[in-house]
């Protein structure tokens, strides 16, 4: 395990600048000269590093590209989230979804049902809702900038689907500063009455969001207390949104 460890620090050092010295790679993984260099021998016999004798430098060859691009070809976020959104669903037996962002409306790309089957929600992979009365939807407003985000507000139909939607552009804005600031959103019965719903941001590599995870809460015995139900689930939810972050690249 050692070994890999240290074979996958000198990868990660090349990444961040090519031409780089035997010396000075020795130094950054805090190993002598020696083994450094028996580590880059094995990277340069697998074909991911080659060295360039003129100067005595190392480098990453394309074959660390192609191995992104392998895995990209390949890549299901759903099965990437699976074991996440299970976990999250074992503990609070409510309704779990995972959502992306699609020509200014969020879709559920999963969905684990909540353990209660008499209280249904009604949604389905696939189905699309507006940005502005989903707490998913929320999220990914918050973490536009000043232009994209007056750009998707000016298209999108801004139904107030109940008395509690936001459709005030200052209100929202002020909100979404909230969002950001707090990393995570409430839907308060904003896009139907009798749910709330509780999400955070998942980032990728770029550190972007690109998929939000939700936790939904149909409002039967709980009418008093159902924010603080939500922000109960809020830590969990977080550390679960930390770690499908990690596996998509985010530091």
């Amino acid at each position: 395990m050692q070994t890999v460890n240290r074979l996958l620090d000198i990868v990660e050092i090349l990444s961040q600048s090519s031409n780089q010295r035997l010396k000075d790679i020795s130094r950054l993984t805090n190993l002598n000269k020696s083994t450094t260099h028996r580590f880059l021998k094995t990277l340069i016999e697998q074909g991911y590093v080659y060295k360039n004798e003129l100067d005595e430098t190392y480098n990453l060859t394309f074959k660390i590209v192609k191995l992104s691009k392998d895995f990209l070809n390949h890549f299901n976020i759903n099965s990437l989230a699976k074991d996440i959104l299970n976990k999250i669903s074992l503990a609070t037996e409510e309704t779990i979804h995972l959502t992306t962002l699609n020509n200014n409306s969020i879709v559920y790309i999963d969905k684990i049902e909540a353990k209660n089957k008499s209280i249904i929600v009604s949604s389905f992979i696939g189905k699309t809702q507006p940005l502005h009365s989903t707490a998913s939807g929320k999220i990914f407003l918050s973490y536009m900038n000043n232009t994209e985000f007056n750009e998707v507000w000016g298209k999108l139909d801004l139904q107030a689907k109940t008395s509690n939607t936001i459709i005030n552009k200052s209100k929202m804005l002020k909100e979404l500063a909230d969002i950001k600031n707090f990393g995570y959103a409430l839907d308060d019965q904003e896009n139907e009455k009798g749910i709330a719903c509780i999400s955070v941001p998942v980032f990728n590599l770029d550190n972007k969001v690109i998929y939000a995870i939700s936790i939904t809460l149909p409002l039967i015995n709980n009418l008093n207390t159902y924010k603080e139900d939500l922000l109960k689930f809020l830590p969990l939810l977080q550390k679960s949104a930390s770690e499908l972050s990690k596996k998509l690249g985010s530091c």
